[in-house]
């Protein structure tokens, strides 16, 4: 499910033909070229945040919160094709993205201590490989089975266009069933051993001694450690995949 969100960068100018024939007809490839970037503008801000819920709430928990905010995303896309709602639903995705991803790793962590790169491998592999399953699916199956070339400005005619609807559709039936069993096959690991605190847990005995969360949520956001984690991954990445939706 998180994977899922490399194929925008794939899909985008078929997201950016639909949005134009649906109330944005001044729309060109090169303003939808934000639509990934601005999920890990947002994911990267939430990532060791996630965590903490996760070891807050379980990480059970902080999946489901997690999905919710991508069926939310999900949800305004299909309900709704004004451009700055459609950021703003990306964002929202990165919000759930960043809340799930690495309480789901640190758990796996805590099962396999002696094999963390093994289960960092594994499971930000299965990211890559959703986007290779995902693109071609919606490509040569479900949007443009027919293999028509976009216009002049890389605009793809309506009724190609307004076949991302059906692709979105495809995806909420898609989250739904792998929300199901990641909800249902997640299990929290506990331990009567005292551990030693993991790279992202921090001093987490300390942490649930903590009532009133809000402040301490509000605190660890603000925090240089966090903004400069944030700022280090997003300028990575998120420069290169912006550089890919305009190539």
């Amino acid at each position: 499910m998180n994977g899922s969100l490399y194929t925008w960068s794939n899909l985008n100018q078929y997201f950016c033909s639909y949005l134009r024939h649906n109330g944005n007809p001044d729309l060109v490839p090169e303003d939808t070229s934000f639509l990934m970037p601005c999920i890990f503008l947002v994911q990267y801000c939430f990532m060791t945040i996630g965590v903490k819920l996760g070891n807050k709430v379980g990480p059970r928990m902080s999946t489901l919160i997690g999905i919710c905010f991508m069926y939310i995303s999900y949800a305004i896309m299909i309900f709704f094709t004004n451009y700055y709602l459609i950021l703003i639903s990306m964002g929202i995705f990165g919000l759930g993205d960043g809340l799930a991803n690495l309480s789901v790793i640190d758990n796996c962590w805590k099962y396999f201590p002696d094999y963390k790169g093994l289960i960092n491998g594994i499971i930000i592999g299965g990211l890559g490989l959703s986007s290779a399953i995902l693109t071609p699916i919606a490509d040569y199956i479900i949007i443009n089975p027919e293999g028509k070339n976009p216009d002049a400005s890389g605009i793809y005619d309506k009724e190609i266009a307004n076949n991302l609807l059906n692709f979105l559709y495809f995806m909420s039936i898609l989250f739904l069933v792998l929300g199901f069993f990641a909800v249902v096959f997640t299990f929290e690991y506990k331990s009567d051993i005292k551990s030693a605190e993991t790279i992202f847990s921090g001093n987490l005995e300390s942490q649930q001694k903590i009532e009133g969360s809000l402040k301490v949520l509000c605190d660890g956001f603000c925090s240089l450690t966090n903004l400069t984690l944030s700022l280090f991954c997003f300028c990575g990445p998120c420069k290169f995949i912006y550089f890919n939706f305009n190539f």
